[in-house]
């Protein structure tokens, strides 16, 4: 029966991770990154963790309250976590004690390890990017010395990565004759996400 458990576990589980991480790669693709508001329907209906829908009629009955808030994911890592517990303690507890084992390696190993786990993962591939005009009053350093037109090269961090983007010094500064050499710290003062470039000032991030 455990090795059963194992293996039913095992291909569900690594199937809805996968499937997870197609709808998730799928849908930041067809959105750009930005999610749109969601709508709920119906009184009562409430969206929970891992596209459960949890309804009022439930809340007035713990069992089914309970099992409206457990994913089909959950129901696998179950299975998984009891049936690899049961195959590893089989040679070293009684058949009350292994069973009493293998429900708490389930719960344990579901509640306590994969439910913390995928939630973090989703939060973190959900993550809306800020795109270039999120980096305005942020600091990005020079990659190349700027021209006598005040054009050059700048290196901002977005969403984690490095990226290089090409930076306009503001008019006044421009006139006045402002330097900005290889490795100096100018701030984003004004995006121009269409044509991907930005207006940078040297005096604040001096």
């Amino acid at each position: 029966m455990f090795i059963l458990l194992f293996w039913v576990g095992l291909v569900g589980f690594t199937a809805m991770t996968l499937l997870g991480f197609v709808h998730v790669g799928g849908h930041k693709g067809a959105t750009g990154g930005h999610h749109a508001p969601a709508h709920h329907h119906g009184a009562g209906a409430k969206a929970g963790h891992h596209g459960k829908i949890a309804t009022g009629d439930s809340t007035s009955n713990p069992f089914l309250s309970f099992w409206s808030n457990v994913s089909p994911l959950d129901i696998f890592s179950l299975a998984l976590g009891a049936g690899a517990a049961g195959i590893l303690l089989h040679n070293a507890l009684k058949s009350t004690e292994l069973d009493l084992a293998a429900i708490a390696t389930a719960i344990l190993f579901t509640f306590a390890i994969v439910r913390p786990l995928m939630n973090a993962i989703a939060h973190f591939a959900s993550r809306p990017s800020e795109g270039l005009e999120g980096m305005v009053a942020k600091t990005a350093v020079a990659v190349t010395k700027f021209d006598g037109q005040g054009r050059g090269l700048v290196r901002v961090t977005l969403d984690g990565q490095n990226v290089q983007v090409l930076a306009h010094l503001e008019a006044e500064e421009t006139e006045r004759g402002t330097l900005v050499a290889k490795g100096d710290a100018v701030t984003i003062i004004e995006v121009d996400k269409k044509k991907n470039t930005c207006l940078v000032t040297r005096e604040l991030s001096a």
